[in-house]
């Protein structure tokens, strides 16, 4: 019976002293190593699905995409996972080049006025689209963009991939600008063509 009681009141402490809360324990951002996000980029197309991705200053994560871009003096990339792949492209003076898994990915970027566009293969498919501060137009891998600027971030149109265009919702976060030309027109070129 000592031995009990004894037994029960050592628990009792070590379950008490287990159970505090330490002010200085890292938080779960700390923990998990996940950037702070700025905004969030949006595709919902009108079936219903859709994806979110926290946008970050060098990240893009979501439930299955983690991107970062480098921009080291000896490495300029983008580089992470997105649905399951590895991806691996190197982003330089006007182009972006790599692989997506086992597909290649190669994109030539220029700047026209205020227009951002962007030719070449992404999912083994011709692209060629533009993004103004009011539009995104153009293919990407198997999907044809139809969309305009209808609030600060949001833009709707229509999506059509291999069949008839379909309405479509997209938020496209400012903070997106920070990767640079290359950068954010690979960015989105990786994401639609997988969405």
């Amino acid at each position: 019976m000592k031995t009990t009681t004894l037994g029960l009141v050592f628990a009792s402490v070590a379950l008490a002293l287990g159970c505090q809360y330490d002010p200085n324990f890292p938080s779960q951002e700390e923990l998990y190593d996940v950037p702070e996000a700025h905004d969030v980029l949006l595709v919902r197309p009108a079936e219903g699905r859709f994806f979110t991705v926290k946008v970050g200053a060098q990240d893009l994560f979501g439930p299955d995409v983690r991107l970062s871009i480098y921009n080291e003096p000896a490495d300029h990339s983008v580089r992470g996972s997105l649905w399951g792949r590895p991806v691996n492209v190197e982003v330089g003076n006007g182009t972006a080049q790599g692989a997506v898994g086992v597909t290649t990915f190669q994109l030539a970027v220029r700047r026209e006025g205020d227009a951002l566009h962007a030719v070449g293969t992404v999912q083994t498919e011709p692209s060629d689209f533009t993004l103004t501060k009011d539009r995104l137009t153009g293919r990407i891998g198997d999907c044809e963009y139809d969309v305009k600027r209808t609030e600060k971030q949001t833009f709707e149109g229509s999506r059509g991939c291999n069949g008839p265009g379909q309405m479509l919702t997209m938020k496209i976060p400012d903070e997106l600008q920070q990767w640079g030309d290359v950068g954010s027109a690979t960015a989105l070129a990786l994401l639609l063509s997988h969405s």
